[in-house]
């Protein structure tokens, strides 16, 4: 039962983490519909920015955290208005072929400045060690759970409590009278796209400590959340948070079980789903629901 409750803890902050991805992802494809290839990259950048101001703050971690999700939204918005915004009104495949060799470029950009070594990112000392709750589980760990889970209810809050949230939720649904009403559609583009990087970002400074950093980090996580929007339904903050824990859980479980199998599982897992309910599972409204 230990260690069913430790793989459970596991599962735990893998799915949460992955949801900090993924949920950007769906926004970002509820709000544009496009599948932001460049999303993984940004998730990497994000922990490498994190690993720069840790050093420049003699050692913040806290500071780190912050600057990255605030740098990465900014990288975010700008690849909006400079590159994908040219790209408004067209086929979505040019944003296809537009976001998969940023990929490209920015995991160039990583490696010319910072290598092709595996580095490392330390977590605060105040967070080190482990807790006794019955089971001995590392700190850090829940502390990357409370403060994914903190994140998604704040991000849930402002989509739907908040004007811009309105603003955000009414740009999906019917983007040509939000514009008829006097809103800069293409703002509202920009900032939901900042939105979904940042946090990327933040999820890489998260996870830095867990896993290093390497400047193809974000690509496995990258499928992984795909495979996330899937199954929750392609545009559904809900159904990201929902698969997020179903994606970790059965990761966790099956490298316990079957190391090798881990990832088969998954992969059975999104074609269980579109097999019974093709647009996955929260379907209403997904590609238009935030």
């Amino acid at each position: 039962m230990e260690a069913i409750a430790v793989q459970a803890l596991q599962g735990l902050t893998f799915g949460t983490t992955l949801f900090l991805v993924a949920a950007g992802l769906s926004i970002i494809w509820g709000l544009m519909d496009i599948l932001n290839f460049t999303h993984g990259t940004l998730y990497a950048l994000g922990a490498y920015i994190g690993l720069v101001v840790f050093g420049l703050t003699g050692g913040n971690f806290w500071a780190a955290l912050v600057a990255a999700a605030v740098i990465i939204a900014g990288v975010g918005a700008a690849l909006e208005i400079v590159a994908l915004r040219r790209l408004f009104g067209r086929d979505p495949l040019y944003y296809f072929l537009l976001t998969f060799g940023l990929t490209f470029v920015l995991t160039e950009i990583i490696r010319f400045i910072w290598g092709d070594d595996f580095l490392g990112l330390p977590a605060p000392a105040a967070l080190e060690g482990s807790v006794n709750l019955g089971i001995t589980f590392p700190v850090y760990r829940l502390f990357v759970i409370a403060v994914s889970v903190l994140v998604a209810v704040s991000v849930w809050g402002v989509l739907t409590r908040t004007s811009f949230g309105l603003l955000l939720r009414a740009g999906t649904q019917n983007p040509e009278m939000v514009s008829v009403l006097g809103t800069n559609i293409q703002t509202i583009y920009t900032l939901g796209f900042a939105l979904g990087s940042g946090l990327a970002g933040l999820a890489g400074v998260l996870v830095a400590p867990l896993t290093g950093l390497s400047p193809q980090m974000g690509v496995d996580l990258l499928l992984q959340a795909f495979i996330v929007v899937i199954i929750g339904g392609l545009g559904s903050f809900r159904g990201a948070a929902v698969a997020s824990l179903l994606v970790g859980e059965i990761y966790a479980f099956g490298i316990r079980i079957a190391p090798s199998f881990s990832m088969l599982l998954i992969y059975a897992a999104m074609i269980l789903v579109l097999l019974i309910k093709p647009s996955g599972l929260f379907a209403e409204g997904a590609g238009r629901e935030v």
